[in-house]
């Protein structure tokens, strides 16, 4: 079986790949392979991830007179 090899694309901020799911949704990943970002259409996680990958090193900085706020991805309570 032949293996398949994905293509690297380089940023200022790191090296990421695109692969499709399963679920026929796209993630991006490191060199690592740790997962980075994840959405419905290949060129949103294109677009998006070289801004993942540079708020990951530097931070993020709202736009001028925009609080910044914290969010938690963790669901409380019974679903």
């Amino acid at each position: 079986m032949e293996e398949l090899l994905d293509t690297f694309y380089t940023t200022p901020y790191g090296d990421f790949a695109i692969r499709n799911t399963r679920f026929g949704i796209h993630t991006s990943y490191d060199r690592d392979g740790n997962d980075l970002v994840t959405g419905l259409e290949w060129i949103d996680v294109f677009k998006t991830t070289p801004c993942h990958l540079q708020w990951a090193k530097e931070g993020y900085n709202p736009p001028e007179g925009v609080e910044q706020t914290t969010y938690d991805s963790v669901v409380s309570g019974k679903l």
